[in-house]
């Protein structure tokens, strides 16, 4: 994702990438090594980051992770400015990734990704106003905008 968002971003955007897994950082450095990307090793939830700073927080492949997926939402939203998206994606289905965690180890295994319906109540009760909510066979993406 971070050569995309570094083409929207540009170069005088900023970029925060953070991920829980010091080895997927290191990777991700050794590929990327651009002035205007920071990488992070830390839990997303809990690593600091500034709140009203973001223009957008989006959160791939990473969602049904967090155990309490509300105030997930919650303390992401936060970090955006007014005006500024958090955007929940996967490159599956919903459905596909729940059945990947349901056969996988233990520590995923009740991993699940919630419905739409159920993100768009988070993003409300957050104060983000959904702006799109596609849960299909191919992918699964909600976007919310921050109101206030």
């Amino acid at each position: 994702m971070v050569p995309y968002l570094r083409s929207l971003a540009g170069k005088s955007g900023r970029i925060v990438a953070v991920d829980i897994s010091e080895k997927m950082i290191n990777v991700a450095r050794r590929k990327y090594s651009f002035e205007n990307v920071e990488f992070i090793v830390a839990d997303m939830l809990e690593a600091g980051l500034p709140e009203n700073y973001f223009d957008c927080v989006m959160c791939y492949s990473v969602f049904p992770h967090f155990p309490d997926k509300k105030a997930a939402v919650a303390r992401l939203a936060r970090c955006l400015k007014k005006g500024g998206k958090l955007v929940v994606c996967h490159s599956q289905s919903r459905d596909a990734i729940n059945k990947l965690h349901m056969d996988a180890p233990e520590a995923v295994k009740s991993d699940r990704l919630p419905d739409v319906r159920t993100i768009e109540r988070f993003f409300t009760e957050a104060g983000l106003k959904s702006a799109a909510l596609i849960d299909n066979d191919e992918m699964f993406v909600a976007v919310g905008i921050r109101q206030n």
